[in-house]
Parts: structure tokens; sequence; C-alpha cells
């Protein structure tokens, strides 16, 4: 097992979170994540801050947002960081969820089916493979993994067929079992080893001083995704009422 940071975009400003990034190497930890919601911090320039300041910590964003970016822009982006980081770059994809990406204005489409369309496209670009009519691109200097965030079940399993990970967040136990025996279908299905397919859980932590103001960050917290339709779905899948 290997254990990483997550810096979130929301409370961060670039500088500290690339500064974060240092620190985390410096502490040991195997890897550094950069969170993006529609109005954040871009997790890709972000990360591309991260990759100049640090040379052994594995770093990825969790997630770049699919309906914020053309593919082909994604995967060029994808290729400098991976450039710059020298091969220590992981892509994490991720629709981020129906509400905020609708208030910015943006079509929500199927996210199931966006996320193997963006992975598809992606792909073929970092191979330096030609798009209908576009002259093909530099290839990425190594292979760019690509992993899904995923809540609904069967995105769990359409990741074992396209991805090559699955990111898992706000999980009780059983949701994580149910979700990784979901991946595992879906990449035998394909004919894909599933213990390939790498399996990461990003688990929220309040530290504070003071118990009860951490625990009160924690309702706070706790309260804002409960208030989000697919959230609200996985908490009452997993034994959660609305109280």
């Amino acid at each position: 097992m290997k254990i990483g940071l997550t810096v979130w975009g929301f409370a961060t400003g670039v500088r500290e979170a690339v500064d974060l990034a240092v620190l985390a190497e410096e502490s040991g930890f195997d890897s550094v994540f950069m969170v993006e919601g529609v109005c954040s911090n871009d997790a890709l320039t972000t990360v591309a801050g991260m990759a100049g300041r640090t040379s052994r910590i594995a770093i990825g964003t969790g997630i770049a947002n699919v309906f914020l970016r053309h593919p082909v822009m994604l995967a060029l982006a994808a290729a400098a960081v991976d450039d710059l980081s020298d091969g220590r770059f992981l892509l994490g994809l991720g629709p981020n969820n129906r509400e905020m990406v609708m208030r910015a204005g943006l079509p929500w489409k199927d996210p199931r089916e966006t996320l193997r369309e963006t992975t598809e496209t992606v792909c073929a670009v970092l191979a330096g493979e030609g798009l209908p009519d576009l002259r093909p691109p530099r290839p990425a200097k190594h292979l760019v993994a690509i992993h899904w965030a995923a809540m609904a079940l069967e995105t769990c399993e359409a990741a074992g067929r396209h991805a090559d990970g699955l990111m898992l967040y706000l999980c009780t136990a059983g949701r994580y079992r149910r979700a990784t025996a979901r991946m595992r279908r879906g990449a035998e299905a394909a004919k894909r080893d599933p213990a390939a397919v790498a399996v990461s859980l990003l688990i929220p932590i309040f530290v504070h001083r003071d118990l009860p103001t951490a625990r009160q960050a924690a309702r706070e917290f706790l309260v804002h995704y409960a208030g989000l339709s697919h959230y609200a779905k996985a908490f009452a899948a997993s034994g959660f009422d609305a109280d």
C-alpha cells in the first residue's frame, strides 16, 4: 500500500499547493494529487508547478474535470506535465457532479460515455496518433496512466474496461468492496487483468488542536456532499439516511 496526500484547489492558492507538494515529498509521501472543481485552481497548471519543484514523488490530478476541457487540449497538457515530471504524472479524470457543472453553465452529458470518449481521444493523442484532419502530435515521452473517479458502481465497472485505475472517494468499507468487485468484473469482461487496474481511495481527514472544531468542519464537509445528487445516492446505498 502507498500513501499519498491530496491538495484541495478550493482551499489553497497555487503557490501554497506547490509548497505542499514539496513538503509531501520531503515527508516521505508516495504521491500528491490536486483536486479540481468547476471553480477552483486549475489542476493541470498546478501539477505542472509541482513537477518543477519535486524530483521523486508521483504527481496526479484527482481529478481533472472532463466537462471543462476539450480532450485534445487535455492530452496536450498531460503530455507537458509528463515531460516536466519525467514520467511521474498520473492523469485522474472525472465528471465532478451534475449540480456544479450545470451551475457553471456547462452542458451535462452521460458521465460514463464522456469519460470513455475523453479517454480514447487522450490516449490517441498521447500515443502520437493523428485524429481525423489533424497532423499527428508529438507522442508523450512516457506512458501516462489514466485513472477514473467513480461513485456509481456502473462507472466502477466501466473503469475496469477502459481505465488504468479507479479512484474512489467517501466510501464505506462495504461500498469499497462492491466498487472493486464491479471494477474486476469490467476488467474480466474486457479480457484485462483486474490486478493491473490500480485502486486508490481518498479519505478526508480533519485535523485541529480543538476536537469540536475538527468535528464541526467534518459535519459541514459531509453536509455539502450530501446535498449533491450522486453522492446522496451513494450515501443512501451505503445505509445512511437523510438525517
